[in-house]
């Protein structure tokens, strides 16, 4: 599982801090998702995105909008509405618009999906 580290050096004021004393005030966070846009119109956005394991979609609504996901690689616990499944490579899911979803990435790889949202 990869990391992203948010140093919180609180209290030290030069950068040569003891490492002990480092690591205690270092937090760590799930890579961030990796969003890569492959076509954009007026009424279509197609969008390639890698969720790296631990990581999450967060909970979203687009009212103008209809949203459609496509696994690619790596498996999905998806949320729609008050509908929860497990998603994998070849599933796709339907989001009416105006309807909340997310998904976490619920394996031990990176979760590579494809999003259309149309409007």
């Amino acid at each position: 599982m990869n990391w992203c580290v948010n140093e919180q050096l609180s209290g030290h004021a030069d950068t040569t801090a003891k490492v002990g004393s480092y690591l205690a005030n270092v937090e760590l966070f799930p890579e961030p998702n990796r969003e890569e846009l492959v076509m954009e119109n007026e009424h279509t956005r197609i969008l390639r995105i890698i969720v790296p394991a631990g990581g999450r979609l967060s909970f979203r609504r687009v009212p103008e909008a209809t949203v459609q996901w496509f696994v690619v690689q790596g498996r999905a616990r998806v949320r729609v509405g008050r509908m929860v499944k497990v998603m994998s490579q070849g599933d796709t899911m339907f989001v009416p618009a105006g309807t909340v979803h997310g998904l976490e990435n619920a394996g031990n790889e990176a979760l590579t999906f494809t999003e259309v949202r149309q409007r």
